[in-house]
């Protein structure tokens, strides 16, 4: 075996290595933040809440499809396990994630035009519909890039704004679970730095972990 193949080999085999101590990275802020966001409004009569019982669940989900749909694609090297990560990266952000990143908020739009309150006074708010005008543009991105409309060279760029996008997400989730007054009323402070501080920074550093430059850049 030349001293090139060796070389390639034992790469691969650090990557292999640190891909599965970020993806344990991903799974714990994931178990953090996700069932809590549930058990936050399930055990505060989510019929009194409304429209709003959703939000905070629907983006838990969504944080954490957005997660596994591009960790899933991150390793993949050979033509066939690159076909199969596609395939999930589209189902779990092209169909999961950004679907559910609309829904919540527009429940939130609604909620505040029912109320007559004022719309994107907190960074919560400004931040969140900053992400989903930024994921819905960067869903249009995703499908015309897989459906051959654009030039395959514009998939680094998907890559560089997908991330991007990414963080204004965990920005936004992170800022609505710390401040939100819902929260903060039905939340015990360390569980709720817990679950959206340290859990969303879990998920986000091993998705960053994950990043190969040479194909970002």
């Amino acid at each position: 075996m030349s001293s090139t193949n060796t070389s390639d080999k034992n790469l691969a085999d650090v990557e292999e290595g640190k891909d599965s101590i970020a993806f344990f990275y991903i799974f714990f802020g994931v178990a953090l933040f996700l069932p809590y966001s549930l058990y936050v409004v399930v055990s505060n009569n989510p019929a009194a809440l409304g429209g709003f019982a959703y939000h905070p669940p629907l983006g838990a989900i969504a944080l954490s499809a957005m997660a596994y749909g591009i960790s899933a694609l991150q390793p993949a090297r050979k033509p066939d396990g690159v076909e199969k990560a596609l395939d999930l990266h589209g189902f779990f952000i092209g169909l999961v994630a950004v679907p559910l990143v609309l829904i919540s908020g527009t429940i939130m739009y609604q909620r505040k035009e029912d109320r007559g309150q004022p719309h994107y006074v907190s960074w919560h708010g400004i931040v969140g519909i900053t992400t989903v005008l930024l994921a819905f543009i960067q869903a249009i991105f995703g499908v015309l890039l897989s459906w051959g409309y654009l030039p395959r060279k514009l998939y680094r760029y998907h890559r560089q704004s997908g991330y991007a996008v990414f963080t204004i997400l965990v920005l936004a989730f992170m800022l609505g679970g710390l401040y939100s007054n819902f929260i903060v009323r039905h939340a015990w402070t360390a569980t709720r730095f817990l679950a959206y501080g340290l859990g969303p920074l879990s998920v986000w550093g091993g998705v960053v972990a994950r990043i190969r430059s040479r194909k970002l850049w």
